[in-house]
């Protein structure tokens, strides 16, 4: 019984301890624990709220760059597709330019001809006459060489 006494005792020389530890806990929950809680929740919730926001930026980021992406290739296909139509354009002026060149080519060649046809028909008859002149010169020197000396010196 003698135990039982001194537990008793000490229990009750504890009590006023486990009283104060007791308020203190309640004290410290409410000014320390509830805030510290309340903050780390709130944090929690930030946190949450930035990862969110940053998802949501990541994506409309995203979005725009495709959509800029899809600009770019759009505005690619314009500048190749006007490319080409200069390409076509330059090809078409120059195939003209050869034509007009080769019609003017063959003009002149034409006209050369011509010129040189007349020019060779001038000139053959030109021969012609010559020929014939030198022909009747060359007759004549031979006839009056084969006719007799009297009749050529005009003495009959």
């Amino acid at each position: 019984m003698e135990v039982l006494r001194e537990t008793l005792n000490l229990i009750i020389a504890a009590l006023p301890t486990t009283v104060i530890v007791f308020l203190f806990y309640l004290f410290a929950r409410a000014a320390f624990f509830k805030p510290m809680m309340h903050v780390l929740e709130e944090r929690a919730a930030r946190t949450e709220g930035a990862r969110a926001d940053a998802a949501r930026l990541d994506s409309q980021a995203q979005e725009k760059l495709a959509i800029y992406h899809r600009a770019i290739d759009k505005i690619r296909a314009e500048i190749f597709t006007d490319q080409e139509a200069a390409r076509h354009a330059a090809l078409e002026q120059r195939a003209e330019l050869l034509r007009q060149t080769r019609a003017n080519a063959n003009e002149r060649v034409r006209q050369e001809k011509l010129r040189l046809e007349k020019e060779l028909a001038a000139t053959a008859n030109q021969v012609d006459r010559e020929s014939q002149r030198l022909a009747e010169q060359a007759a004549r020197a031979v006839l009056a060489d084969a006719a007799p000396v009297g009749e050529t010196s005009g003495e009959a």
